[in-house]
């Protein structure tokens, strides 16, 4: 699993608000982040098939994000590249937070060519943007509509492959309790005769001779009793000594 890989089932799900609010702010003020999820690229200088790899996150989901330096052209942002143009589609929309708006969301197709005469694909780019213009960046959430979108009650993410979340420290993990007692032995192998406070704190302590000399003057019923509450109580497990 790569650095900034999430473990299966954690998805990078903010809301419009914590992305323009959190990220964005942040990036913009220089300040640092404890998670890096938000890779900064140019995207309006590469072709969006090949914007995926360089993303931070490594999670296999159909959208990606990125912090994307403001280029202007002119009064103009310039969003040409190599194979193509991105055009704006609809109207901005404001990101609101306490009914008052911080920022905006501008979507954009990629079409392959020139413009104006470029062929529409279904990549596209939600651009959202603090409320202050001259912020010197924007947050690019990439993705592609190749259909009709997902259909009802199919979950987000991409399938599971075990191969993707794979470390490379693997090793393998302690036997459990339940294992351990499905073999019939004991989970705790540490030796009982160690320092008390420094072993294993569930630890069945050695007895001593005072504790013998005390257990012998009871009534050899009652102690028996005392013993089985007692090992019923700690670990329903047989200890094997």
């Amino acid at each position: 699993m790569g650095k900034n890989s999430l473990p299966p089932g954690f998805r990078f799900h903010p809301t419009d608000v914590e992305l323009v609010m959190y990220y964005l702010k942040r990036k913009v003020m220089g300040k640092k982040l404890s998670f890096s999820a938000i890779a900064e690229v140019d995207i309006y200088k590469y072709a969006p098939w090949d914007l995926p790899n360089l993303s931070c996150l490594k999670t296999g989901d159909l959208k990606w994000f990125f912090y994307c330096p403001v280029e202007k052209k002119g009064t103009r942002f310039n969003r040409t590249t190599t194979d193509g143009y991105w055009k704006t589609t609809g109207r901005d929309r404001p990101v609101k937070q306490n009914k008052e708006a911080v920022g905006s969301i501008k979507t954009l197709v990629f079409h392959r060519g020139k413009a104006p005469r470029g062929e529409r694909t279904d990549w596209l780019i939600n651009e959202y943007r603090l409320k202050e213009k001259d912020d010197g960046y924007v947050l690019c959430v990439l993705f592609n509509k190749d259909g009709k979108g997902p259909k009802i009650g199919a979950q987000y993410g991409a399938p599971f492959k075990e191969d993707d979340w794979t470390d490379d420290d693997d090793s393998p993990s302690p036997v459990s309790v339940l294992e351990a007692a499905d073999r019939g032995t004991s989970y705790f192998t540490d030796d009982l005769s160690a320092d008390p406070t420094t072993s294993d704190c569930l630890q069945i302590p050695p007895v001593t001779d005072a504790m013998a000399e005390e257990i012998s003057c009871g009534d050899d019923e009652e102690f028996s009793l005392m013993v089985t509450s007692f090992v019923d109580d700690v670990n329903p497990f047989q200890y094997t000594l």
